[in-house]
Parts: C-alpha cells; sequence; structure tokens
C-alpha cells in the first residue's frame, strides 16, 4: 500500500491500460477512491479538458490513412491531427488512426459524426481519441473524413503519411491501380483546385480575374488587356485544373488527353485529397 491507499499494483495497471504517466494514474485514482473503471472516466474528462482548451489552430502535424477493402469494394481516407511532430510519430498516436480507419470502412461508415459514436472493445471511437488525448497530453482531432462506395478507384499515400489521395473513376479500366495512381500522384503533387474548367466556380474565376487586372499597367489599350487576361487565365487553368494539367509522366499530354487515349467515355467522377500542411 502507498499514499492515499492507492495501490502500487493499481497504478502499474492502469498504466498499462492508458499508457498514461504513472502520477497522473495515480492522480486519477486518488480522485476516484482507486476505483480502476472511475480512474478511466476521470483520465478522459483530463482529455475532453485538453480537446477543448486548445487552439485547433496549432493542430499542424498528423497522420493521413487510406484504408481499402477490395472484397466489398469500399475505400475510406481520413485525416488525424494533432500539435507536434513527437505525438504524430508516436506508436499510440498511429495506432490509433489505423484503428479508426478500420471501424470506418468494416461498418461504412459515411460521416465523421456517426464514426465518433463507433465502438471498438466497447469503446466509442470518440473515447478513444480522449484516452489518446490524456496519454499524449495534446489535442488530438479527427480533422477529416471520407468515405468512398465504389471499387473504381486508386490511390497514392506519401511515404511519409502526410499527403493522400483517392481518385474515383466512373468506371474500371485496364491498368486502373497503375495508371489512376499516377493520376493520383499528379493530384498530390500539383494540387488542382477542380476536375474541369467546368468545376471552376464564378467566384474564384473573377477573383482570379480581378488579381491579374490589378497587375495590369494601365498604359494598355482595352483589347490588349483583354488579350493578356485571357491567356493568363488559359495558364491558371493549365496549372489549377487537373484535366488541362500536364500529365507527370509526359509532359506532352494532358491528363484530359489521357483519359481520352485509354476509353473516351473515361472520366474522373472525384478525387479526395488530404495533406497535413
Amino acid at each position: 500500500m502507498i499514499k492515499n491507499n492507492i495501490k502500487l499494483s493499481d497504478i502499474i495497471y492502469l498504466r498499462k491500460k492508458t499508457n498514461v504517466g504513472i502520477l497522473d494514474c495515480k492522480n486519477a485514482l486518488i480522485h476516484s477512491n482507486g476505483d480502476i473503471d472511475k480512474s478511466l472516466i476521470y483520465l478522459r474528462k483530463v482529455g475532453a479538458k485538453i480537446l477543448s482548451n486548445r487552439d485547433i489552430n496549432n493542430l499542424n502535424e498528423g497522420i493521413v490513412i487510406i484504408k481499402n477493402d477490395d472484397v466489398n469494394k469500399k475505400s475510406v481516407i481520413l485525416t488525424l491531427k494533432c500539435e507536434t511532430d513527437f505525438v504524430a510519430q508516436n506508436n499510440k498516436f498511429i495506432n490509433l488512426a489505423y484503428d479508426i480507419a478500420n471501424i470506418a470502412v468494416s461498418n461504412k461508415i459515411i460521416e465523421i459524426k456517426d464514426l465518433l459514436k463507433m465502438t471498438l472493445n466497447d469503446i466509442s471511437v470518440y473515447d478513444m481519441i480522449l484516452d489518446c488525448i490524456s496519454s499524449l497530453g495534446e489535442k488530438i482531432v479527427l480533422h477529416n473524413y471520407n468515405f468512398i462506395d465504389s471499387d473504381n478507384t486508386s490511390y497514392y499515400m506519401h511515404n511519409n503519411k502526410q499527403i493522400g489521395v483517392i481518385t474515383l473513376f466512373n468506371k474500371k479500366f485496364t491498368d486502373i491501380k497503375k495508371i489512376g495512381k499516377y493520376i493520383s500522384m499528379q493530384i498530390a503533387s500539383m494540387n488542382p483546385i477542380a476536375i474541369s474548367i467546368d468545376d471552376v466556380t464564378e467566384s474564384i474565376l473573377n477573383t482570379e480575374i480581378d488579381i491579374i487586372k490589378s497587375q495590369l499597367s494601365n498604359k494598355y489599350p482595352d483589347n490588349i488587356k483583354n488579350k493578356i487576361i485571357t491567356g493568363k487565365i488559359e495558364k491558371f487553368y493549365r496549372e489549377k485544373i487537373l484535366l488541362e494539367q500536364s500529365f507527370i509522366k509526359d509532359n506532352k499530354i494532358t491528363i484530359k488527353s489521357l483519359l481520352q487515349s485509354i476509353d473516351k467515355n473515361l472520366l474522373i467522377d472525384k478525387f479526395y485529397h488530404h495533406k497535413i500542411k
């Protein structure tokens, strides 16, 4: 027995179960009068306090996870964020991200709010995150999440797990995994804002035109200004619109012409681009 009648064996048990520091485990047991279950709840409350008090703008690190279920033709991509690189590389944090991804794809969860309610070993995803916060002492947030109900997909994951992309096509095609991975890699590298020119909103286009106009000298006549604006907008499309971009594996062709060379009816329906920074 030790001070406050808290058993050393209980501290060790709580430490192994939560990975929280020895002193924090002791304080939780003291606060809970030695009750293990109440101590676990107390530690989650500590995690919830950290979650509510820390600024979300300080979540500059984390991990991106992609999980595929080839049998049921489903995929998920998620971003779990934290405050420091130290925590982002911690096995408890990394395992948490993989556990959440496995739960998501196994249960075909579409929304984050529903995913947070799912359980593993009778513990909800939300409480799993609180446990990890309590253990590691940093705010941790499930920042972004997408569920894709199709196998017309391919993906790219950067080695450092800071960037991930799933690309969804309208149909399967030969070499979808290989060519699709290259296109996903293109999205990760070139960061397009839209798939096609038609997807560019009027607001984005007008903003770009306003920026171009602000850079033009008043000495140009209107007809010259209009030509310059048209040329710069075309350049903007080539740089920022996926189908207009040069293919990273062959800059003599665009993504649009690549798709048409495979199948004239092949389209990119959507892409899901997650990145930490």
